[in-house]
């Protein structure tokens, strides 16, 4: 049984990234790259908050398995929007930089994130046992979401808007079609 169950998690970690890669650049196109981060962000938020209530027994696993779906949509949508944000309104000597950077700061946070999420969970544990893990995690999943809130609430008051601002340059305005064309035609 844990062979179906590991098997249909990662089933279900490439369908979200399918889906959540190809939804994005079409999402982007429709609402702009702030709200996409937004919108993405906010799923993230939900889905993971949704995971306070699992349980200790497998019954909760459609919990898990649909709630880290629909989240992993959202952070897809987040990460594509992160990087049409960081790149557009570039000129082009200054795209290879501005990828850089924002391909960095994503790893430093993954980097980062598992041991800080996985120390908060073993400080939190009190006891030992089943009771004492879950309750160690659902500290560090209440820590997750308000971090991913977090970063909503920056990018929906701190993030200027691509199209209430005048480009830099001649490929400024362009800068998100040109991204979100770009995403586009790889997914058509």
């Amino acid at each position: 049984m844990r062979t179906g169950w590991r098997a249909q998690s990662e089933a279900n970690s490439s369908q979200f990234m399918v889906t959540g890669g190809t939804t994005a650049p079409r999402v982007i196109g429709r609402i702009g790259s702030k709200r996409t981060l937004i919108v993405g962000g906010l799923l993230q938020t939900v889905s993971t908050a949704a995971l306070l209530g699992l349980g200790a027994d497998r019954s909760w696993m459609w919990l898990m398995l649909v709630a880290s779906f629909v989240g992993g949509v959202g952070n897809m949508l987040v990460i594509v929007a992160f990087m049409v944000t960081a790149t557009s309104g570039l000129a082009d000597r200054e795209q290879g930089l501005a990828t850089g950077l924002a391909t960095m700061t994503q790893q430093v946070g993954i980097t980062m994130g598992t041991p800080i999420m996985s120390s908060v969970a073993t400080a939190a544990m009190v006891g030992t046992g089943a009771s004492a893990v879950l309750g160690g995690l659902r500290v560090a999943i209440a820590a997750n979401a308000a971090i991913v809130l977090l970063g909503v609430l920056t990018s929906a008051f701190f993030l200027r808007d691509p199209r209430s601002t005048a480009p830099s340059d001649d490929t400024g305005e362009q800068g998100e079609k040109n991204a979100t064309g770009l995403l586009d035609s790889t997914v058509n």
